[in-house]
């Protein structure tokens, strides 16, 4: 009995300490802080203006290391490109202290996302956090469609994208694990001019509403961002000025503003949230594009 109540008296004379710093134990920040996951994919990040190179850089300089990818034809294609980007965004993640790699991969070929998750695997060890940025887009009407544009906006922007979260969710052990797709105006606007890409882009929140249940069992979140119009040096864009003007803040967003949602998404703070598709535009009057 006197071995007991020893014993007792220690166990409240050290929760009498730990309560007089009870930040310590209780301070969800500071826990956070050491739970934050550690290695991320980010796919779609070449161009160094573009919000996957803006994901890159603010995850880096919370601690985040980095393994991201992009493809140099589509690229070159869409906007403000050249091949020191990609040196340029994998210079500046170093700088920030994080390990950072960087792979031009083709994500419509053959297991090309199970060889970039075993690469990404080998360089920085098991996966936290997969982000998808990348997407395959083009002009087209009802008049313009074909199989083939049919065919290039599925593979990327539907196929690969669930291929990579059935990867992510098969491969990852850390029981804190976060997905994020990036989604578009789609599920908004009639997009009368991108027939292709808005209705291979619907799947983006079918995919996340449909597997929310699935990765919570594994302590895997999934969460959907819309970005809305942002200034990322797309030289096709054709819209631009129109929504500056319907933005209620009278501009388009930045990178950064995309980049600092996710941020929050993916780390502990954000742990409640799963299954949504957050739209993230500054406010914008919806119309028929």
């Amino acid at each position: 009995m006197a071995e007991t109540l020893k014993a007792y008296y220690q166990i409240m004379l050290k929760f009498k300490m730990n309560s007089n710093n009870s930040h310590i134990f209780h301070n969800e920040r500071e826990v956070n802080k050491i739970k934050l996951v550690r290695n991320a994919i980010i796919t779609g990040a070449g161009r160094n203006r573009g919000i996957g190179a803006e994901i890159c850089r603010t995850l880096a300089h919370q601690g985040v290391n980095i393994y991201f990818t992009s493809h140099d034809d589509y690229d070159s294609k869409v906007g403000d490109f050249s091949f020191s980007d990609y040196e340029i965004t994998l210079n500046e993640c170093l700088s920030a202290g994080a390990k950072a790699f960087f792979q031009c991969i083709d994500l419509t070929e053959p297991n090309a996302v199970g060889k970039m998750f075993d690469d990404a695997e080998d360089k920085l060890g098991c996966i936290d956090i997969l982000i998808n940025c990348a997407c395959f887009h083009v002009f087209d009407d009802i008049e313009s469609i074909t199989i083939d544009i049919l065919n290039d906006c599925f593979n990327v922007n539907a196929k690969a994208t669930l291929l990579m979260c059935k990867e992510f969710h098969s491969r990852n052990t850390s029981g804190n694990g976060s997905i994020i797709l990036l989604s578009s105006t789609q599920e908004l606007d009639a997009l009368t001019q991108e027939i292709s890409y808005a209705i291979s882009k619907s799947s983006v929140p079918t995919i996340v509403s449909t597997l929310a249940p699935v990765m919570a069992r594994k302590g895997i979140r999934i969460n959907a961002v819309n970005p809305g119009a942002t200034e990322i040096g797309d030289k096709r864009d054709r819209n631009i000025e129109v929504y500056r003007n319907e933005n209620l803040f009278g501009r388009l967003g930045h990178p950064l503003d995309t980049a600092n949602l996710i941020r929050f998404l993916v780390s502990d703070e954000g742990k409640w949230i799963t299954g949504q598709t957050i739209n993230s535009e500054g406010g914008l009057f919806r119309g028929v594009r």
